[in-house]
């Protein structure tokens, strides 16, 4: 699943507010950990998953359905 932010939508705040509530109830699910890919490129993703505690897998070689290099980044909840 891909997700995306309408340039209209970005710096209000919807998307730390998503991924917050993502959290919230996979840890009230007993999950001990989120994962995610993003397009190497993608500086604002980047910045906004690095605030919210992701960090890099180190699992290098992923590839989008596009053909973009993509890091694998996980949250430890």
């Amino acid at each position: 699943m891909s997700v995306y932010t309408r340039p209209a939508a970005r710096g209000q705040g919807y998307s730390e507010a998503v991924m917050n509530h993502i959290a919230d109830d996979a840890r009230a699910a007993g999950m001990t950990s989120l994962g995610l890919h993003v397009v190497k490129t993608n500086t604002p993703a980047l910045r906004l998953y690095a605030r919210l505690g992701f960090v890099d897998s180190g699992m290098g070689g992923v590839v989008s359905d596009m053909g973009h290099p993509e890091y694998r980044l996980l949250l430890d909840l």
